[in-house]
């Protein structure tokens, strides 16, 4: 079975490191510094406290992969549509399609469309993330959801993290488009559809709306 992951940063690294130790013929799509990184060091997982380190293949050309059965999209989501045509040469026969772009599972949202705006520093913001959660989580039971953790139990789950730049924040300072559409525009559609009040799931998208426009990355 030959796999082919396209966009290898934490979603993608993650499955690539994970399928290629499994023995997975398995071929990961990055590009600059983070392809040579990984051609030089591989990838580095660590499971609870154990260090697992795999050396997939890496290109930034998927000619050079080939044919595949299986090719799992995990870019950000507005970084899809450009590499329809790259991915041409993955298709094999009954090749299959994954996606794990940001912003397809539910519980994706319950969590990162509060904290990757808000820059994963509790301080001075819990309450507003925690209403955030609450909104989008009416929303998706409204649509058939269903959430295994609490709300308190994600937002502890992040703070149990530390202190960390999420890629929302890391986009925004070097300059590259942010994802507001798919983690944020999308459940204050949602909530609109369903006549669900999400006041400050509409406020803290205005705010970051406007942030984006005036760094000219949205």
């Amino acid at each position: 079975m030959r796999v082919c992951i396209y966009g290898a940063g934490a979603i993608g690294g993650y499955l690539g490191a994970a399928l290629a130790g499994a023995g997975v013929d398995v071929t990961l799509i990055a590009r600059g510094p983070h392809l040579a990184a990984m051609r030089a060091s591989g990838l580095k997982l660590l499971i609870d406290g154990e260090e697992r380190i795999s050396h997939p293949r890496c290109t930034d050309d998927p000619a050079e992969a080939g044919p595949q059965d299986y090719i799992i999209v995990a870019l950000k989501a507005h970084s899809a549509p450009a590499i329809v045509a790259a991915m041409q040469p993955l298709f094999g026969p009954g090749c299959a399609v994954v996606t794990a772009v940001n912003g397809i599972p539910w519980w994706y949202f319950h969590g990162l469309e509060s904290v990757d705006p808000g820059g994963a520093q509790w301080d001075g913001i819990g309450d507003v993330c925690r209403r955030m959660m609450a909104e989008a989580q009416a929303v998706g039971e409204i649509l058939g959801a269903r959430f295994a953790v609490d709300i308190d139990k994600r937002m502890a789950g992040a703070q149990a993290v530390g202190a960390h730049k999420t890629s929302m924040l890391q986009d925004l300072e070097r300059g590259r488009p942010l994802e507001i559409d798919a983690l944020l525009t999308v459940v204050q559609e949602l909530a609109r559809l369903t006549a669900t009040p999400s006041p400050t799931i509409d406020t803290v998208l205005a705010l970051i709306r406007q942030r984006a426009r005036v760094a000219e990355v949205y």
